[in-house]
């Protein structure tokens, strides 16, 4: 009887700090301005006809405050491509660990703000942000990343940048913007 009492304080204790973790995680993302959104499946088809259709494979690829590791996922699974992703928030990065392994992702998961990334390092850059968190970092990522790189951004464009495509979904609604250093 001790021993299941025990046992269920453990479950109950492992579940509050799941869910402590979780709530940190929402207001983490209201501080950074990083949004809890998934990659939708259409998201990830616009991408895969347009990197087919220009038969384009990169080496490294970076995908700055991840949150979702469906992109990853389908970017190793599809380019072979070595994987680096950030993510600032406790939970997202415990959780983003777990599912590397469940899924055999040989990404590299950093808990640290991308501020440190050294983005000459890669030849593919994906965000999804909202157009504030956009609109604070386009300088540093366009003038920290090395020529010919391509930035994908899911959901919204930068203010002061052209993109060289915009892809749609089926009902012709912008779904990325693709720009080129």
């Amino acid at each position: 009887m001790a021993i299941k009492l025990f046992l269920l304080i453990i479950v109950m204790l492992i579940f509050l700090f799941i869910i402590f973790l979780f709530v940190l995680s929402i207001i983490n993302s209201m501080i950074y301005w990083v949004p809890q959104v998934w990659t939708f499946k259409s998201d990830i088809e616009i991408m895969k006809i347009w990197l087919k259709k220009y038969n384009l494979s990169w080496k490294k690829i970076i995908d700055l405050w991840s949150w979702t590791w469906k992109t990853l996922r389908f970017l190793e699974k599809y380019f072979e491509a070595k994987l680096t992703w950030y993510e600032i928030d406790l939970f997202n990065y415990l959780l983003s660990r777990f599912l590397n392994k469940i899924f055999w992702l040989n990404a590299n998961i950093k808990k640290d703000d991308f501020l440190k990334a050294n983005l000459q390092d890669f030849d593919f850059i994906y965000i999804y942000w909202f157009p504030k968190l956009m609109d604070k970092y386009e300088n540093f990522i366009f003038s920290k990343a090395k020529k010919w790189t391509i930035i994908f951004s899911n959901a919204f464009k930068f203010k002061n940048k052209i993109p060289i495509e915009i892809l749609v979904d089926k009902a012709w609604i912008p779904e990325m913007y693709i720009y080129k250093i």
